[in-house]
C-alpha cells in the first residue's frame, strides 16, 4: 500500500511540474476575434497575363518570333495542336517568300512562270488543309 501511495504522490508531483511548464490559457473571449471575410472577387479574376517586356527590332531583321506576336496568353498560349500547326504553316510560307524572292538565275519569263507555278502549288495546298479542316 505504501508503494502505491507513493507512486500515486510522485505522479501528481510529476502532472503539476507538466502543468507548470504550460503556458498559460488563453482567454477566447479576449483580445482576439476571428473574422471572415468573402469578397465579390474570385481568385481567377485577380490573375494577370504573364510579364512581356517590351522589346526593339533591328532594322531590316525579321525575327521568327514576331509572327506569332499576335498569340497572347489565354488567346494562344500555351500553344496547342491548333496553335503549332499554324506555326508550322507560317515557316513554311517564309520558305516560299524566300524561294520565291532567292531566283536570280531567272529572268523574265521564266521566272514569271516559276513563280505561278509556286503560288499555285502553294494555294492548292492550302486549299487541301482547310478541306481536311472542315471535314474533320
Amino acid at each position: 500500500m505504501r508503494i502505491a501511495s507513493l507512486f500515486l504522490q510522485l505522479s501528481n508531483e510529476y502532472m503539476m511540474a507538466v502543468a507548470a511548464l504550460r503556458p498559460p490559457a488563453y482567454d477566447l473571449e479576449e483580445p482576439f476575434v476571428n473574422r471572415s471575410v468573402q469578397t465579390v472577387y474570385r481568385d481567377s479574376e485577380a490573375q494577370t497575363d504573364p510579364y512581356s517586356p517590351p522589346y526593339t527590332v533591328k532594322v531590316g531583321d525579321i525575327p521568327e518570333v514576331l509572327s506569332i506576336s499576335t498569340l497572347t496568353y489565354g488567346h494562344g498560349l500555351p500553344a496547342g495542336q491548333k496553335e503549332v500547326e499554324m506555326i508550322e504553316r507560317a515557316r513554311e510560307r517564309r520558305q516560299l517568300e524566300a524561294k520565291l524572292m532567292d531566283n536570280s538565275q531567272l529572268t523574265g519569263a521564266k521566272l514569271l512562270a516559276y513563280r505561278k507555278k509556286m503560288l499555285d502549288d502553294a494555294e492548292m495546298q492550302e486549299w487541301a488543309r482547310r478541306e481536311k479542316e472542315i471535314e474533320e
